[in-house]
């Protein structure tokens, strides 16, 4: 329709993205660069990443080609033409981008298509929200303006402001009912316009709220699908099951269920009978009913935007005299399972034997809220290391093909005997884990020695202990705080995480700072990463024991933050009711420097031989604290350095040394071992031939921390060559190198192996590409040659690389949950 000025029909689209009209490619590329972030060049860049390949290098040589004039986007559009897009490819991506502007030369008109219309029959109280939804599609893209009118007779009114396809009306009024529609539109033609469907809402006075009802803005027959908040956010909670009214004899168990939704999962449940708080669970247990259970029963969920109470379930006695009549369905529950009381490190099963004529199914309770996993009639809890772990379970019996024919079990309480500090309790962590972070080659601090061989030290002890080792060099802040998260996703219940950074570091108001290798000259706290923001994530994941050591100075930064001062914590640690579970050590106090000597940092050399012991972790720090103050006395002239220890610890004799039990734990122990695992996997060693003169070279990999890469080249066989070296060269920018390939010392007689060291791993967007090249003698010739094989040597995504940490477009992870028991 080239009348409302579309144009379109005379480009061709399986034409080269460069075959564009010049007006258009200028246009174009204006946009790209100076949108917003999320609709700019490097957006386009993201959404082509999949079938285009831009090396990360290049988009950054592209993006300084802006401040010197040049267009980055013409510079992508060139090279995405080059790899083979067409102009039709590139219209895809724009629409997924929304560039209408743009759109309007390149596709022709799209009349308006409504998807989905808006409910048509609403009943509501005053005070609840309204929320009418429409989908349509079109282009150029709809545009609307909802109407309403109060009787559906007179003329409808324009509600100014609502223009978009979710209208919401907060707190709704008795004089805002009426008939509500919405005209939706895309151009100048009004044969083009559409009207949505009517909507009818009745708004009724709210009732004087009556015992169990507090008149909390339940939205009845709301269809959750068709009326969806424009902003979830601002969503109270929505219930989707509500308690059922039933009848019920003597002595029965029964279950009240109540199910609601929301923009987040973190919903509190408050169970009320006869206007009395009983219960904050979702589901509610009545065990073993007697008289004073009968009454009526209602929820009130709450979530931070506000309540939502559900309809009231009564409770009656089932009419009597009555008889039980045998039923195919029946459930009978022939064994319940059994209180008790274990003590700290033990286990304990808990059993549920029931008969039926039909196939049952299982689900096993714990203080009102399901177990995931646990749907055998047996549940086991092995070996026992939290004593929060204690509480009501109760199995709930049903039919496979019915579950609303269900049968609870009596409840059974479980309690965990504490352990005195006399007890001689045997702790047993599901796995442990360890990050260890070096930093030393800084952009604009002095660099630094001894982290390299710090990280290396304590990765050897820690591995020794068993723990799953990931040790890291020289990052920059980024990825300081992406390797922190991805180390998150190996924390869960009963870990212990080890957390260990060696470089440079201060204190401010307090609280203590790592400086990244990018930290710029004159930086500031927001340059670095702040000790408090790493310790409430790995909090945050629940882990048995929490260890950080801090090899840092904590002297004042140089330059203070210009910003309000906070109040100074007390301790350093992350979140306001942390569970008793960390401890810090400090190399040294606050207000002074950490100092290293040419091999080591003092910290690393005086506690990494007390890390074995099988003594309680605050005991070994103590011990460490003693050796140390010993070695101070004993050289005077050294600076002071005074070591720090910080615990909250509640259980003090757990030690690194404790054994790893993974029984009950053994998926998430293999999922747990496979992804870290998945970080250090190196290329495997293969041969290259170089076959103009024959030459045989091997190719092998080793690796001392998880982000740098040892390559090996050896000549298996010279071929036709009298002599003959093979070397690694051609490293990508992405990555670096210290220095080129070096000769590797070998015993005599061995073929002469050359050695180039790859580091920043964690750097790689694309996969490692190599290029092996040989120094080579002919017979009957004095000169050496140097050819470079036109084959390259695709490494893969080695080591960190796979995990794509600074890549925004991977793969979200998500922690890896620990198996429950059954």
């Amino acid at each position: 329709m080239t009348e409302y000025g579309l144009q379109g029909s005379d480009i061709k689209f399986d034409n080269s993205v460069l075959n564009l009209p010049g007006n258009i490619f200028t246009e174009l590329c204006e946009y790209l660069d100076n949108n917003p972030i999320d609709t700019n060049w490097r957006a386009l860049v993201a959404l082509t990443d999949k079938h285009y390949r831009i090396r990360p290098y290049e988009r950054e040589k592209w993006s300084n080609s802006l401040d010197e004039g040049s267009s980055p986007s013409s510079k992508l559009l060139t090279e995405l033409s080059h790899q083979g897009m067409t102009i039709g490819e590139l219209v895809e991506y724009l629409e997924k981008l929304r560039l209408e502007k743009i759109l309007l030369h390149l596709k022709n008109y799209e009349p308006i298509v409504i998807q989905k219309q808006p409910c048509s029959d609403l009943e509501l109280q005053e005070g609840d929200n309204l929320l009418l939804e429409v989908v349509a599609t079109g282009f150029p893209y709809p545009r609307y303006q909802w109407f309403w009118c109060a009787d559906g007779q007179e003329d409808f009114v324009k509600l100014g402001g609502m223009t978009g396809n979710v209208l919401q009306i907060n707190s709704i009024r008795h004089d805002q009912a009426g008939t509500y529609c919405c005209q939706i539109h895309n151009c100048a033609d009004p044969e083009q316009c559409k009207l949505t469907d009517y909507s009818m809402v009745c708004v009724k006075p709210r009732p004087e709220p009556q015992p169990g009802n507090y008149g909390l803005g339940v939205v009845e027959g709301l269809d959750v699908t068709a009326c969806k908040a424009v902003n979830d956010e601002q969503a109270r909670p929505i219930i989707t099951r509500h308690p059922e009214s039933k009848s019920a004899v003597f002595h029965e168990n029964m279950m009240l269920h109540c199910d609601a939704i929301g923009p987040d999962d973190n919903m509190q449940y408050n169970w009320y009978k006869d206007d009395k708080l009983i219960a904050t669970t979702p589901v509610l247990f009545i065990d073993n009913i007697t008289e004073k259970d009968y009454g009526n029963y209602w929820c009130i969920v709450r979530n931070k935007y506000g309540d939502t109470q559900s309809k009231v379930a009564e409770i009656v006695p089932q009419p009597g005299p009555y008889v039980i009549k045998a039923d195919a369905n029946d459930i009978i529950i022939i064994s319940n399972p059994k209180s008790c009381t274990v003590v700290f490190g033990g286990s304990v099963m808990f059993h549920c034997v029931a008969q039926c004529s039909q196939p049952l199914e299982y689900q096993w309770y714990r203080n009102g809220r399901r177990v995931e996993g646990a749907t055998n009639p047996k549940f086991v809890l092995e070996h026992i290391q939290d004593v929060s772990m204690d509480g009501a379970y109760v199995c709930a019996v049903s039919l496979r093909d019915n579950p609303k024919i269900q049968q609870l079990s009596m409840v059974a309480d479980l309690k965990i005997k504490v352990p005195d500090v006399r007890d001689n309790i045997e702790y047993n962590p599901s796995d442990k884990v360890a990050l260890l972070i070096g930093n030393s080659d800084y952009k604009s601090e002095q660099p630094l020695i001894a982290p390299k061989s710090d990280v290396q030290v304590f990765a050897s002890t820690f591995r020794s202990l068993d723990f799953k080792v990931v040790s890291l060099l020289n990052l920059t802040k980024p990825e300081i705080e992406a390797a922190v998260n991805e180390f998150c996703n190996l924390i869960g219940k009963n870990i212990y995480a080890v957390f260990y950074f060696c470089g440079h570091g201060f204190d401010e108001d307090g609280r203590s700072y790592l400086v990244p290798t990018d930290a710029p000259a004159g930086y500031v706290t927001d340059d670095c990463v702040c000790v408090n923001s790493v310790l409430s994530k790995i909090e945050s994941r629940d882990p048995a024991l929490i260890f950080m050591i801090l090899d840092i100075c904590r002297k004042q930064n140089k330059i203070t933050t210009n910003r309000p001062k906070e109040p100074k914590p007390r301790f350093e640690y992350g979140r306001e009711g942390c569970k008793g579970k960390t401890v810090i050590c400090y190399a040294t106090s606050e207000g002074m420097q950490a100092f290293e000597d040419p091999n080591n940092g003092l910290l690393v050399k005086y506690l990494h031989p007390l890390l074995r012991q099988t003594k309680g972790i605050e005991a070994v720090i103590s011990e460490f604290k003693e050796e140390f103050g010993q070695y101070i006395t004993m050289h005077s002239q050294h600076p002071i350095q005074i070591p720090e220890l910080r615990s909250n610890l509640q259980e003090p004799r757990r030690s690194l040394a404790d054994k790893i039990f993974t029984s009950g734990q053994t998926q998430a122990y293999n999922q747990r071992h496979m992804r870290w695992q998945l970080a250090h996997l190196k290329p495997e060693k293969r041969t290259h031939e170089i076959p103009q003169w024959r030459v045989k070279i091997e190719l092998d990999f080793q690796s001392d921390f998880t982000n740098v890469l040892h390559v090996f080249a050896r000549v298996l066989d010279k071929g036709v060559t009298e002599k003959c070296i093979a070397f690694i060269l051609n490293i990508p920018p992405t990555v670096s190198t210290k220095e080129p390939s070096k000769y590797v010392q070998t015993m005599p007689g061995d073929p002469v192996t050359t050695k180039i060291t790859i580091l920043d791993l964690q750097k790689l967007r694309d996969r490692l590409f190599v290029s092996v090249g040989i120094r080579y003698l002919m017979p009957g010739e004095a000169v050496d040659r140097i050819h470079i094989s036109e084959n390259v040597v695709d490494l893969g995504l080695p080591l960190i690389a796979r995990l794509q940490l600074m890549n925004p477009c991977r793969d979200n992870r998500v922690p890896i949950q620990n198996d429950d028991m059954a």
